[in-house]
């Protein structure tokens, strides 16, 4: 699927963006799964919802939902999809395993993440390496929010604050059905959508399948230290721990 030249880039800077890996069709399959996903009651246990303040009239939106694969039929073929695996297998130098899966809706409203790496929020499991494909589900540009990436290697595993000269940054923008694929050591952000649309993503994490299959124990562990409102118990402070890294979810 990479030619030596793409090859080249994601050695060089840690991402990659390949256009139009999903058709037409498969958009429109994968914008009504979402669409799917985006109404479904909150159920103790099963899919994990999240919400954010809007910026715009301080109501509370939906800014994610995790843990769905088993929850909804037509999801699996954009989480496991061929050409996807086949990439990923690739770039990380041997069959993927799916780690994690979330759908980030950054609704008109919704607020920024600032700059960081994500793997220090998944040091505590032993592959130590993984990879993320964002996937565009609408348009992503300046004005909703789009990815903006950092194309430096060499930063580790910074946790605190991070500051980049604006100039530096590379702010990727995408069609849907484009994918981004980047590693966890690569720094990235997004600006607040003060757009009228959202900037929808199903953004997938997996690692080499040889390392072993941490899915299961991942949302456990979230589900304890960062559940979604509706599991949450009145008398515990969810705010500091690695599952709530940069987000801006309370």
């Amino acid at each position: 699927m990479l030619d030596s030249l793409k090859l080249e880039s994601w050695n060089e800077n840690g991402f990659l963006l390949l256009e139009n890996l999903f058709t037409k069709e498969e958009v429109n399959a994968l914008v009504s799964c979402v669409d799917d996903i985006a109404v479904l009651e909150p159920s103790p246990g099963k899919w994990m919802q999240y919400h954010e303040t809007s910026l715009l009239d301080n109501q509370q939106i939906l800014g994610r939902v995790e843990c769905f694969l088993e929850y909804h039929k037509g999801i699996e073929y954009f989480l496991l999809h061929e050409t996807l695996m086949t990439t990923i297998s690739e770039i990380i130098g041997g069959p993927a395993i799916l780690f994690k899966e979330k759908i980030n809706f950054k609704l008109p409203g919704a607020n920024g993440y600032p700059p960081h790496q994500d793997a220090p929020a998944w040091r505590d499991f032993p592959p130590g390496y993984f990879i993320s494909a964002f996937v565009a589900v609408d348009a992503c540009d300046i004005s909703n929010g789009c990815m903006q990436m950092y194309p430096r290697r060499g930063i580790l595993e910074l946790s605190g604050e991070i500051n980049i000269p604006q100039e530096e940054w590379i702010s990727i923008k995408m069609k849907p059905g484009d994918v981004l694929f980047f590693d966890c050591f690569v720094v990235h952000k997004s600006e607040p959508n003060l757009s009228d649309y959202p900037r929808r993503a199903l953004l997938n994490t997996y690692n080499r399948r040889v390392d072993g299959d941490f899915r299961t124990s991942y949302f456990e562990n979230k589900r304890k230290f960062f559940p979604p409102m509706n599991e949450r118990l009145s008398n515990v402070d969810y705010a500091n721990n690695p599952y709530n890294h940069f987000n801006p979810f309370k």
